[in-house]
């Protein structure tokens, strides 16, 4: 049997959880594929429950850091990568489920978008955690140009998210990042790749309150995670090699300026004067400057006001090429 897939799955005290997982994995119609568990010093039995997993599946593999030491989640995401044998590789996190026709769907977008670096699809939600549910969302069905809409916001879900393992920047996630490093890995390929959106479910999310995304909810939490989305993208931004690379990252940073406006605005409105200073000089740092902290506030009041009311955030996908995601070295369908 030829390998198609590697599933890449980091783990660390998943014991709860690891079960449903990987017979998620095992249950696939689509049977050509290696499941590669990476165990992240786990002490609670994880480690354990891979190894039966490995004894009784011959397509499941178990690798961990040297020492069994914990190094934390974007190490163990590169560490996957590395291990993987598959042309394609496709994320799923060890407290998610994936649907049986979940590799099928995969595949069957490789096939139909040769050029494509990232197929990506829909996650129904279980669990319960106090942060909204993660939600896909793209132009269905076509080649995506999304460099300007991820330096905004990110789009996929990772246990929903396949990618062509020849396209990876090299370490696929950065490991300065604490959290977001899925997002980032995202924003690199987008450089340079379309993507792809299939609107189906393919997996379920966990919501999770131990989870990334409960941290970033915790009111105490979400300023650092904001300060490290602003240096990474300051950082890309420096790096950028075309006038449209710029751009992009230059509207996403005036997004997070806008983001800290609204944050200041609605401290503001319950009486906490500090706490909306605080915003607002994480505005200006977004911005860099007091013009562009201008346009926030022009932006939050009132138009990007009705929009958050909503819940929803703009799009910026275009199916049209763009020299800011698109680049002549490297393209995945030239395998």
């Amino acid at each position: 049997m030829t390998l198609l897939f590697s599933v890449l799955m980091p783990a660390y005290q998943a014991v709860a959880t690891i079960d449903a997982a990987v017979e998620s994995v095992v249950a696939q119609r689509l049977e050509s594929w290696e499941l590669v568990i990476a165990d992240d010093g786990s002490t609670d039995g994880t480690y354990e429950k891979a190894l039966a997993w490995r004894a009784r599946e011959e397509r499941v593999r178990l690798v961990h850091h040297v020492g069994r030491t914990n190094l934390g989640r974007p190490a163990t995401r590169n560490l996957t990568v590395r291990e993987a044998r598959g042309s394609l590789v496709a994320f799923l996190d060890a407290d998610d489920l994936w649907l049986p026709e979940a590799l099928t769907v995969f595949r069957q977008g490789f096939e139909r978008f040769p050029t494509a670096a990232v197929v990506y699809a829909e996650a129904e939600t279980f669990g319960e955690a106090p942060i909204p549910p993660p939600r896909a969302r793209g132009i269905p069905n076509v080649e995506a140009h999304m460099l300007r809409q991820l330096a905004r916001f990110n789009t996929l879900v990772t246990s929903a998210t396949a990618v062509r393992r020849s396209a990876f920047p090299d370490p696929p996630f950065p490991e300065t990042l604490p959290l977001a490093q899925d997002w980032a890995c995202w924003l690199s390929l987008a450089r340079s790749y379309p993507f792809v959106f299939l609107p189906q479910t393919v997996a379920r999310y966990r919501l999770n309150p131990a989870g990334g995304q409960a941290v970033v909810a915790l009111r105490d939490y979400r300023p650092q995670y904001f300060g490290w989305q602003v240096g990474h993208l300051r950082s890309l931004a420096r790096e950028a090699t075309t006038a449209e690379e710029a751009r992009a990252f230059r509207e996403g940073l005036e997004f997070r300026a806008t983001e800290a406006f609204q944050m200041a605005a609605s401290a503001l409105r319950r009486g906490r004067l500090a706490r909306s200073l605080n915003w607002l000089r994480r505005g200006f740092v977004a911005a860099g400057s007091l013009r562009g902290l201008a346009l926030a506030a022009m932006e939050v009041f009132p138009r990007q006001r009705l929009v958050w009311r909503r819940g929803e955030l703009p799009l910026t996908i275009t199916s049209a090429p763009d020299p800011a995601e698109r680049r002549t070295a490297g393209r995945p369908g030239a395998e």
